[in-house]
């Protein structure tokens, strides 16, 4: 592999800061459209159960992003990255309420309207 191979394989901090700024946009708008139909008694046992695999997996995802960040001595992106992590803790025990028909969707009501775990960004 040459030089110059090697230099455009390499991702810059800028771009980073592009994809984790895409991402938490993403992610705001998906939990705003899952936190209505949260709500909804029958269905947010579906979308409480969609709800905590995927923020298993935003939880994983974002804490390695993080991680490696705080290696290469990144601070300000890798807290981006611990708040996304925390926001996917806080997705999973909403998912395990949103499953509880009519007091979990009161619940997950209350929550948002009362100051829910927020990203960065919003």
């Amino acid at each position: 592999m040459t030089a110059a191979a090697i230099q455009k394989s390499i991702i810059t901090i800028p771009q980073l800061e592009t994809g984790i700024s895409r991402t938490e946009k993403a992610l705001i708008r998906a939990e705003r459209a899952l936190n209505m139909c949260g709500y909804i008694p029958v269905v947010s046992s579906f979308t409480g159960a969609f709800r905590v695999v995927a923020a298993v997996i935003q939880l994983l995802v974002a804490a390695l992003f993080a991680l490696l960040l705080t290696l290469v001595r990144c601070a300000a992106l890798s807290r981006r990255c611990w708040n996304i992590s925390a926001n996917g803790l806080a997705n999973i025990f909403r998912g395990a309420v949103e499953k509880i028909p009519l007091a979990g969707n009161l619940a997950c009501y209350l929550y948002d309207r009362n100051g829910r775990v927020q990203y960065l960004s919003e």
